[in-house]
């Protein structure tokens, strides 16, 4: 049996209503400059990520994980792939989170009994996850709090456990986010399919757009 157009559309519709930010103002991958092999092997791996997708969402290594500076564009690649699997038929059922939003979420129902039902499931159960600005006041100096571990750890080991399809975006360095917490970076290290490293003033996309 086929789910018919109404349904899916119906389906569409929702995930959208979910995803976290505005799927119809949100730039396409098309919309991505591409100015150095840096930017031009993002937009490769994100296109591939996205036509492969049904293949490398049942692999292993089925993160997306970019790293850089801020200005380099990595929103933007983050959403335009979540914006594609939301907009294609059938629809995948992504979200996106701001990463001091969702610690915002977690830390203040912390108490509440439903805490793990109602709350943490919705960044833990979804099909696919797009985690923007990860650590991003942790970044350089920044220390995580117990209450920070707490909580990113709950959300990046259950998708972990579950091989569930994760795209991070972080200001981080791989190392950085090692040395706050190994057991977090070694996850997202074992189930990445792609990583992405924004480094340099050549990577500023902010700057470059607006010269």
């Amino acid at each position: 049996m086929r789910k018919c157009e109404c349904l899916l559309r119906k389906e569409a519709e929702a995930i959208c209503k979910n995803a976290g930010f505005n799927i119809a103002r949100a730039k396409s991958l098309t919309e991505y400059q591409v100015w150095n092999a840096t930017t031009g092997q993002a937009r490769m791996k994100a296109e591939e990520y996205i036509r492969d997708f049904d293949t490398i969402k049942k692999q292993d290594r089925n993160w997306f994980l970019v790293f850089g500076q801020s200005g380099t564009g990595k929103t933007m690649l983050g959403r335009a792939i979540v914006k594609a699997l939301i907009e294609r038929v059938p629809p995948v059922a992504a979200r996106a989170v701001k990463f001091y939003e969702m610690m915002q979420t977690l830390k203040a129902v912390s108490n509440d009994e439903d805490y793990r039902k109602r709350y943490l499931a919705r960044y833990t159960k979804c099909e696919v996850l797009l985690i923007d600005d990860l650590l991003k006041e942790k970044a350089l100096y920044g220390e995580m709090t117990e209450a920070d571990i707490k909580h990113l750890f709950a959300v990046i080991d259950s998708r972990y456990d579950a091989g569930l399809p994760t795209i991070i975006t972080t200001e981080c360095t791989s190392g950085r986010i090692e040395g706050l917490n190994e057991a977090i970076y070694w996850r997202m290290a074992e189930r990445a399919y792609a990583e992405i490293i924004f480094d340099g003033k050549d990577s500023n996309y902010r700057k470059r757009i607006a010269g």
